[in-house]
């Protein structure tokens, strides 16, 4: 399987692994915990997310769709039409749950690299097709292709939502910046990518 860019007409199937795949995160379901929100709300969340990041070229997915990564690519902004549309798409969605997200957001900011980043923001696996190697692949496009020298290494780096896939990311070349706990909510553990790491990780 070789990840492929994903294009606009695949949103509504990629949306649905989303959906699947985080359905017991422990970050998504603080923000919606309760289960007719999150099945109201989830589908039209990562179909808005999604349909963003497809049309920046940088979401990636296998022929038969059994997985997904997103990435922001260094220096990405969104238009203030964008993030306007984006907002009040959230508030709409999130109802009243949009303060947790905005307070995570507020958090993990301290976290992310000074200067332009990569920014894996989700990777998920079909739950039916999990521990086939997909989401390793679904990371190729990026890391397969950062220089393997150079002083001015673009930095990749990811928001962990789940204490269960950290040995995933350390397996993949990532390491552990720190434990954020979030007042009054959960735990997150920002990650960067390990250039000394890269060539090890290619050869799995």
């Amino acid at each position: 399987m070789q990840a492929q860019v994903a294009t606009n007409s695949r949103v509504t199937a990629l949306a649905d692994v989303l959906q699947r795949a985080f359905r017991d995160d422990p970050v998504m379901r603080w923000i919606l915990p309760a289960d007719i929100d999150y099945d109201r709300a989830a589908l039209p969340l990562f179909s808005h997310i999604l349909s963003k990041t497809t049309d920046s070229q940088s979401c990636f997915t296998d022929s038969e769709e059994r997985g997904v990564s997103l990435w922001e690519s260094p220096g990405h902004r969104l238009s203030l039409p964008s993030q306007l549309n984006t907002f009040l798409k959230l508030a709409w969605l999130l109802k009243g749950n949009i303060s947790r997200a905005s307070k995570i957001q507020a958090v993990m900011e301290n976290y992310k690299p000074r200067r332009p980043f990569w920014h894996l923001t989700y990777l998920a696996t079909d739950p039916d097709f999990q521990g086939q190697g997909i989401g390793r692949r679904l990371l190729s496009p990026i890391t397969e292709n950062l220089p393997a020298s150079g002083v001015d290494k673009t930095p990749v780096y990811l928001e962990c939502s789940n204490k269960d896939s950290i040995s995933f990311y350390l397996s993949q070349g990532f390491n552990l910046i720190e434990e954020v706990k979030i007042p009054d909510g959960p735990t997150i553990w920002p990650m960067s990518y390990s250039y000394r790491s890269q060539n090890n990780v290619l050869k799995q």
